[in-house]
């Protein structure tokens, strides 16, 4: 994650950071009418998406173990799960920025809608852009899984608008955790078995469920980074609502309950995933301690790769077994 520091670290590091040309920021008049593919990259956030390749790598795995694995259905989820995430990236940039959530103060990698790099009607149009292709790999999703995949779908494609859009946005009203867990953690990893399987058993419902747990821990890193700035921006996050001493609880609880789960597992193999969270230790105390943007930054990627880690574990637990 790149880092910015209530502005005293310039826009030209923060893309440096990111690993985008710092030239896209040292203008005002930076090619607003035509981003480049740089500037796009850096739009959809590409730190984000191991966030779905995990869970649909842990189904998949799932499906592995049970012997059945098909690599089309597999590869369907990949695709319509980032699909949704860059969604909901992109509409997240447009919508913070629109309801003031997204200043040059903020602590976060830099938005590029907030920064100029790309304009509100041209963030509204790569929305559009983006929304239209995942709903056609979700109907893909639909004709491989069953009519009674369409709800799945249907709700997926919905809420990646609604996660900072629409009359009640899930992040504005302190449900972004929630839907994080259920949606990056059962939903995904159970789906992607689905697709592959055509049945549900517990592994990929427990696996997903501690998934859940550490990608909403990474959300509560974000949120406890950003207090201040959300307060301001009336964004009642959880940690806005209950204060900082609430969402380092909710950081060390999540950690707890992924390191609990495998034990109901049955398979003597999943706790190798339990096993990995041990690294998740120095993390826990760094959330606990801290409150320097930067140290919270580190603290949010780490937890990043412990969710990967984590999820190969889990996988390779059952392989195991």
């Amino acid at each position: 994650m790149g880092v910015h520091m209530g502005g005293s670290i310039g826009n030209e590091r923060v893309l440096a950071i990111e690993g985008i040309d710092p030239s896209l920021g040292q203008s005002e008049n930076c090619s607003a009418a035509r981003p480049s593919a740089q500037t796009w990259l850096l739009a959809i956030r590409p730190r984000t998406l191991p966030a779905v390749v995990a869970p649909v790598l842990l189904g998949t795995l799932c499906a592995i173990v049970d012997g059945r694995f098909r690599a089309v259905p597999a590869l369907g989820a990949l695709a319509f799960g980032l699909g949704v995430q860059i969604t909901t990236n992109l509409s997240n940039d447009l919508l913070d920025f629109l309801k003031g959530a997204d200043t040059p103060q903020r602590l976060g990698p830099m938005r590029v809608t907030q920064s100029g790099l790309v304009t509100a009607a041209q963030m509204r149009a790569a929305v559009g852009v983006s929304f239209g292709i995942t709903a056609l790999l979700g109907g893909a999703l639909v004709w491989m899984g069953g009519i009674g995949f369409l709800s799945v779908v249907l709700v997926s494609l919905l809420l990646a608008l609604l996660y900072t859009g629409g009359p009640f946005p899930l992040a504005y009203i302190g449900l972004g955790d929630v839907f994080c867990f259920v949606f990056f953690g059962p939903v995904a990893v159970a789906a992607t078995y689905f697709l592959q399987s055509h049945r549900m058993t517990l592994s990929p419902l427990l696996a997903g469920a501690g998934l859940g747990a550490l990608s909403t821990a990474i959300l509560v890193i974000n949120n406890l980074r950003d207090y201040e700035g959300d307060a301001a921006a009336k964004k009642k996050t959880l940690v806005v609502r209950f204060g900082r001493r609430f969402g380092r609880a909710e950081y060390l609880s999540l950690l707890a309950i992924a390191a609990v789960l495998p034990f109901f597992d049955g398979r003597a193999g999943s706790i190798l995933a339990s096993a990995s969270l041990l690294f998740g230790i120095p993390l826990a105390w760094t959330v606990h301690s801290s409150e320097d943007a930067e140290e919270l930054n580190y603290a949010l990627g780490q937890t990043a790769l412990l969710t990967g880690l984590y999820a190969c574990c889990y996988g390779v637990g059952l392989l195991l077994s």
